[in-house]
C-alpha cells in the first residue's frame, strides 16, 4: 500500500490493484474506488472546489 499527500488530502493506493481512494486528514472518506491515480486527483480537486 502507498499513500501520497495531494492538496492537503491523502490518496491511498495498492501496488497490486488499480484502485485508489481519497481521504481527508481527519479520516473522512472523500472518494472510494477511483480507477487510477489521475481519477483520484480529479476527485480531490473537485471536492476542494465544492468546499
Amino acid at each position: 500500500m502507498w499513500t501520497i499527500s495531494y492538496k492537503g488530502l491523502y490518496i491511498h493506493g495498492y501496488c497490486d490493484k488499480d484502485v485508489c481512494r481519497v481521504t481527508a486528514a481527519d479520516g473522512m472518506s472523500i472518494a472510494r474506488n477511483c480507477k487510477s491515480l489521475h481519477a483520484a486527483k480529479l476527485a480531490a480537486t473537485k471536492h476542494l472546489k465544492s468546499v
